[in-house]
């Protein structure tokens, strides 16, 4: 149980000297400093440890002043687990001795530019959000989740066998150290990596979107996610069987591995593709927009747009919901699946539309603004023979909304 009192302002003034615990401003002071309502754990015997964090002597911007001391009430269980949180509280400084028995710190959304010595015992550590350039040189011997996202850190220290879940996203690191067997998550993305190093076999997530890679070590075996958007990459390694997400947006990839049937969220926008491999069956959202591709795979879901398409496949998948495929080079569509919601084939070259078009569900969405058409007259006379009960404005006449 973990409770934090920033919320109550301090009394303007000197801190008023002990009195009667009786009196007013003992209550006030009291019911500040422990909530004057015990938890069921502590009325079931677990003690009530108060950590104060006072100010630094000089400094201090207006929200801290607002504070003589950040005061932390902790029930503590039966198991002796320990946890901190003093975060955003505009802290500029820590005192530099923590309570050595704290197995959770949390100190995110502050001004810290440093950090005091942590407890060797401590298992959970999160700094995100500060203005943090270093670490310590040794990080507790047991820490299993570092989470240090949002400073200025340049470099890592090594990192402790037990880690489990490393988050330093948007930092300027350049490289990673050894990383350890253990690592089950690893969150690096908006920094200025070029490389990686050996992933452990355990790694079940890599955020590494937004950095200088150019290319990515072998990936173990039980990675689900992979999210390597907005790098350098020309080619990706083998994916491994259990992958589940790939986004992989906003490389230089001229052709994808093969896609592993475990596959669901896929993501390849904005590359250089010209055709995709095989679709996995059990692959729910497909986003390919902004590459060459000149045939289009069989799927549910299919963002397609800034492409070369001349044409789509016919028939379309029987169960396809949504289709996007706008600036291409369409010149005509093929029947529309009746399960079709969302249509946008706006800025093609559309000569027609098909003659089902009409005919599907009530609530579906239909674009097709700006096409190039070469016959629309008879399109518009088409539609409004049918009665649409849509919008067919003069200025875009293929345009039909249900």
């Amino acid at each position: 149980m973990v409770m934090t009192f920033s919320q109550f302002p301090a009394p303007k003034g000197p801190k008023p000297k002990p009195q009667n615990p009786g009196s007013p401003v003992a209550a006030h002071w009291h019911e500040a400093l422990t909530d004057a309502r015990p938890s069921a754990a502590t009325a079931a015997g677990a003690h009530v440890h108060v950590v104060e964090a006072r100010a630094a002597d000089g400094g201090q911007g207006e929200d801290e002043s607002r504070h003589t001391a950040f005061i932390q009430t902790r029930a503590l269980p039966e198991n002796g687990s320990e946890q901190l949180d003093l975060s955003s509280l505009s802290l500029t400084t820590l005192r530099p001795a923590l309570p050595p028995e704290i197995e959770v710190f949390r100190v995110r959304d502050n001004q810290l530019t440093s950090l005091p010595v942590l407890p060797d015992g401590l298992r959970v550590f999160n700094a995100a959000g500060n203005q943090l350039t270093s670490l310590l040189a040794v990080l507790p011997s047991r820490l299993r989740s570092l989470i240090i996202g949002e400073n200025s850190l340049t470099s890592l220290p090594a990192l402790p066998a037990t880690l489990r879940e490393l988050s330093a996203y948007g930092n300027s690191l350049t490289s990673l150290p050894a990383l350890p067997d253990g690592l089950r998550s690893l969150i690096v993305e908006s920094n200025q990596l070029t490389s990686l190093p050996a992933l452990p076999t355990t790694l079940e997530q890599l955020y590494a979107a937004s950095n200088q890679l150019t290319r990515l070590p072998d990936l173990p075996a039980g990675l689900r996610s992979l999210v390597v958007d907005n790098n350098q990459l020309t080619s990706l390694p083998v994916l491994p069987t259990a992958l589940e997400e790939l986004h992989a947006a906003s490389n230089q990839l001229t052709n994808l591995p093969d896609l592993p049937g475990e596959l669901q969220n896929l993501d390849a926008g904005g590359n250089q593709l010209a055709s995709l491999p095989a679709l996995p069956a059990r692959l729910l959202d497909l986003a390919a927009p902004s590459n060459q591709l000149t045939s289009l795979p069989d799927h549910r879901k299919l963002v397609l747009d800034y492409n070369q398409l001349t044409e789509l496949p016919e028939p379309l998948p029987p169960r396809i919901e949504l289709l996007t495929a706008s600036d291409n080079q369409l010149v005509r569509l093929p029947v529309l699946p009746a399960h079709l919601e969302v249509i946008d084939v706006s800025n093609n070259r559309l000569r027609d539309v098909p003659t089902n078009l009409l005919q599907l569900a009530g609530d579906a969405s239909i674009d097709l603004t700006d096409g190039q058409s070469a016959a629309r007259a008879d399109s518009e006379q088409s539609i409004e023979s049918n009665a649409c009960c849509g919008v067919c404005r003069p200025a875009n006449p293929l345009l039909v909304e249900r």
